[in-house]
């Protein structure tokens, strides 16, 4: 299953693996862009249930991350039994430039920090984690009479 993940990845590698009766955690790197990413994949079964946690962060930030990734494992609660809509959690929320141009979802917490406007109708944003240290940008033409 997690070969089957990363399947077309630049040097995809698992560097660690350990497997318990109902558990398995692994730690594998991978090339994305020229960067260096390290995952963190877990696997729990209960019942007739699989639930698979992936943790991906830049090489950069791995050892910053590392414990967060695995406190959300462990205390991970997992249940086989119907689960209603008020025990669902959304990690994403919409965001819509202030022209509504374009919508993209963000991870919470994340926050528009720059916006740039070049010639030609062209603006960039940038959208930056919490902590600074990630940053995604979203480059659009607007559109004449918008």
């Amino acid at each position: 299953m997690i070969l089957s993940l990363y399947t077309g990845v630049v040097d995809f590698e698992i560097i660690e693996q350990t497997a318990e009766v109902s558990n398995v955690i692994s730690t594998s790197s991978f090339i994305q862009n020229g960067e260096t990413w390290f995952v963190l994949d877990t696997f729990i079964q209960r019942d007739e249930v699989v639930y698979i946690l992936s943790f991906h962060t830049p090489e950069i930030v791995w050892e910053a991350y590392l414990p967060g990734f695995l406190n959300v494992y462990e205390s991970a609660e997992t249940r086989t039994d119907n689960i209603f809509d008020d025990l669902l959690y959304q990690f994403k929320k919409p965001y819509a430039d202030p022209e509504n141009v374009f919508s993209v979802n963000i991870p919470l917490g994340w926050k528009v920090s720059e916006v740039e406007d070049f010639k030609d109708n062209v603006r960039v944003e940038s959208v930056r984690s919490p902590d600074g240290k990630l940053r995604c940008r979203q480059q659009f033409t607007k559109q004449k009479g918008r």
